[in-house]
């Protein structure tokens, strides 16, 4: 068993994780705006790994602007929204049922570039791996898996300042427009 603790560079840490994936990934996590560790899920899809995600059904998720959770259900990943009435605070993965990163970093801009944060890393601690894997599994035993985001908005609007979009959406939203523009792609920063 390894267990490693991170409090610098997690973005970075999170994907290098993702990328050792071979067969499944199972994510719980609040709130989740980084497109670069979306893509690497994305991409994770396109080489057959399972990919499984968890968050709440809140305004910093659930909206036009955030991450395309249509294509990622459309590659074949399975999406479930938690019920605003029971605010799903994890922040948690399982990569093939041997690492998990667990801590209190959600998957936002905010967090990598505002926030102090910290993620821990356990490699081959079975009864703690399998504890995350199973809480997924709970968690998600209750919901239905969202096959069509425009299909759940019909019958679930987008809910507004769920918890403080207005705050927390637009302060994500502006450091995803600070990396963007560092990045050099203006027109996305704007």
């Amino acid at each position: 068993m390894q267990i490693c603790s991170f409090f610098n560079n997690i973005q970075s840490e999170i994907i290098k994780q993702i990328k050792k994936a071979n067969s499944e990934i199972v994510l719980a996590v609040a709130w989740f705006t980084n497109i670069d560790i979306f893509n690497e899920l994305l991409h994770k899809l396109d080489k057959k790994v399972s990919v499984s995600l968890l968050l709440i059904n809140d305004d910093i998720n659930n909206r036009k602007s955030g991450l395309d959770f249509q294509h990622f259900i459309d590659k074949g990943g399975s999406f479930y929204f938690a019920e605003i009435s029971i605010p799903m605070h994890n922040k948690y993965m399982v990569i093939d049922g041997k690492i998990v990163i667990t801590g209190s970093y959600n998957y936002t801009y905010f967090a990598e570039a505002i926030n102090d944060e910290n993620i821990i890393i356990i490699n081959g601690a079975c009864d703690i791996v399998d504890s995350y894997y199973q809480n997924f599994k709970d968690l998600t035993s209750k919901l239905k898996p969202i096959k069509s985001i425009f299909e759940y908005h019909k019958a679930f609007p987008p809910l507004n300042n769920a918890f403080g979009f207005s705050h927390y959406g637009i302060r994500d939203m502006y450091q995803q427009s600070l990396i963007l523009k560092e990045k050099g792609d203006e027109e996305a920063a704007h």
